[in-house]
């Protein structure tokens, strides 16, 4: 269940799955740009980096993000995906 003061919205009634309440790799970390956990994980397996940031950076310096209305936060995803890879990266979920 999701809680935002008030409200209660229950897992399956989002369109997506919330990053912090999903830990699949199938899930969005960025819905804007639509990057998924799944895709941090494959570059840094595959490259030991990712540029999954900085193209989101390049996409709100253009002006094409809308994380007000469709990140469940309401807010920018860039501090989440730096979690996501740090706890990649801690976890050593990579070769």
């Amino acid at each position: 269940m999701y809680f935002n003061g008030t409200a209660t919205v229950r897992k399956g009634e989002t369109l997506h799955a919330v990053t912090q309440k999903d830990p699949g790799d199938d899930v969005f970390v960025c819905y804007c740009f639509e990057h998924k956990r799944g895709d941090l994980r494959r570059d840094l397996a595959q490259k030991g980096a990712t540029d999954i940031p900085e193209q989101i950076k390049q996409g709100i310096k253009e002006g094409r993000c809308d994380c007000a209305r469709k990140n469940p936060q309401g807010a920018c995803c860039l501090g989440n995906v730096a979690a996501v890879i740090n706890e990649i990266k801690v976890k050593g979920e990579i070769s």
